[in-house]
């Protein structure tokens, strides 16, 4: 099975579709053997060897975890990446339930950037594997990290000898030469600036945006220059960006339909509201609402022990001065709430 590794990832880690590499895998490549402990590490579970089978890892009615260690890669930092070919077969023992689960995760220079989830009652055969290709920059390392777990003592999972393999391939040119991505907060919305120094069959970026940092879906696409070997800026912008943090992901696709994925950038959105309610202190008449943006407003009037005394929906064309009656609502204090797309704010008034 392959994975869908479109989550997060570490600019310049991943190659989308197929790829063209040697068959020959590197002197520092890793291959899992249970007799040789520099191979693993492992905080819980049972290592069986026996004299002719495979040796394995078996884990049941517990949660542990495997790590293998640093995959290193050559090279000179800031040279071309690296290609690593994995290869991860964990056996289960077919009665597997939803409590079950089985974590696949990479590291790249100590920074997560995968995490494969897998529930036990999804894995229809007797063996899962994931076979996945990643860049790796010039001067760093992999690691992966299983940790699997099961809540009974007749459902397992097991790894045998040469059941993880990480094949370290040949340095490849990137397709892009990526200076900077950053994320800046502006009243207006969220300014995302990049700048490549050169772009090899660079067909075009998109931005992924995500509001909890896993959830990622496709916010602008902006045309790449193709074949370049001068420095290029771009600048788009967020116009509707959510309170708090939003996150940030460059993804750069060639006209053969490859794709890299940049690092995830965060920008934390402190927009202050034009929104201004007045009078405060009404003797009669309306009470006034300005600087409203153009789209749908609620307008909620609250006593303070909390009873709703008044509800009121409106779409404002931008900049409208909005007016609200107040006739009926009896002397008292109140609190008054204008929300709108990503704006609150609330202001107390007294109606004499």
């Amino acid at each position: 099975m392959k994975s869908k590794l479109h989550r997060l990832f570490t600019f310049t880690l991943l190659l989308f579709g197929t790829f063209q590499a040697s068959s020959q895998c590197a002197n520092n490549s890793y291959k899992l053997d249970w007799k040789v402990p520099s191979t693993y590490i492992v905080s819980c579970g049972t290592i069986a060897i026996p004299t002719i089978n495979p040796a394995q890892w078996t884990v049941k009615n517990d949660s542990c975890i495997f790590t293998s260690p640093q995959i290193n890669v050559g090279g000179t930092v800031g040279g071309e990446s690296t290609l690593i070919t994995t290869e991860i077969r964990i056996n289960q023992s077919g009665n597997l339930t939803s409590s079950d689960f089985a974590w696949i995760r990479y590291y790249i220079n100590g920074v997560l950037v995968f995490n494969n989830t897998i529930r036990g009652d999804t894995v229809s055969t007797r063996v899962y594997t994931l076979s996945d290709s990643i860049y790796v920059p010039a001067g760093g390392n992999l690691v992966i990290q299983i940790i699997l777990k099961t809540t009974a003592t007749n459902r397992f999972w097991q790894i045998k000898d040469n059941d993880i393999t990480a094949c370290v391939r040949q340095p490849v040119p990137l397709p892009i030469n990526l200076l900077y991505f950053e994320a800046i907060d502006k009243r207006e919305g969220i300014e995302l600036r990049w700048a490549t120094a050169t772009e090899t069959n660079n067909h075009y970026f998109t931005i992924l945006k995500s509001a909890d940092g896993k959830n990622y879906d496709a916010l602008i696409r902006v045309m790449g220059a193709g074949n370049s070997n001068h420095q290029i800026k771009y600048v788009v912008a967020d116009a509707q960006p959510v309170a708090g943090n939003n996150y940030y992901q460059l993804m750069q696709t060639d006209f053969d339909g490859k794709s890299t994925l940049s690092k995830v950038v965060v920008a934390c959105h402190e927009y202050v509201s034009a929104i201004t309610i007045y009078p405060t202190i009404l003797l009669g008449g309306k009470l006034h609402v300005t600087g409203l943006r153009e789209g749908p407003y609620q307008i909620d009037i609250v006593k303070l022990d909390g009873v709703l005394a008044k509800h009121q929906l409106v779409e404002s064309q931008e900049w409208d001065v909005l007016e609200i009656e107040i006739d009926g609502l009896r002397a008292g204090a109140y609190l008054v709430s204008v929300s709108g797309i990503n704006e609150l704010i609330t202001q107390k008034i007294i109606i004499k």
